[in-house]
């Protein structure tokens, strides 16, 4: 079994996808990762498609959330380490005109400036 520490929740994954010069939020990165059919919409949610966990793109893990005051056991969809190189190399081949309809891309000075801790 794969480490679980080399996976990423969706919200995160949109944050990192700044690194590599793709400027999108975790809502729209789930509406396209759901037209690149990576993800299935469902009436509660989302859930990964068989070909993605098929490649081990994406898994499922269960977190403990706050909601009210109370602690949830919840399932999430995390992107493995491969999931997410895949998807970052999509979005800059394949499946670029796709993304620009939920995305755009940052400038090189733009990333420096985003991902630079000075």
């Amino acid at each position: 079994k794969k480490s679980v520490e080399s996976t990423i929740d969706l919200n995160d994954a949109a944050k990192e996808m700044t690194a590599f010069g793709i400027k999108i939020g975790p809502r729209l990165l789930i509406d396209y990762l759901c037209e690149i059919r990576f993800l299935v919409r469902r009436p509660r949610g989302f859930t990964i498609s068989q070909s993605a966990i098929g490649k081990e793109y994406a898994i499922y893990r269960r977190v403990s959330e706050k909601l009210f005051g109370n602690n949830y056991m919840v399932q999430k969809i995390f992107l493995t380490q491969k999931g997410f190189q895949e998807i970052v190399k999509a979005i800059h081949g394949v499946c670029r005109d796709n993304f620009l309809r939920y995305g755009s891309f940052y400038s090189d000075e733009e990333v420096e400036s985003l991902t630079s801790p000075f």
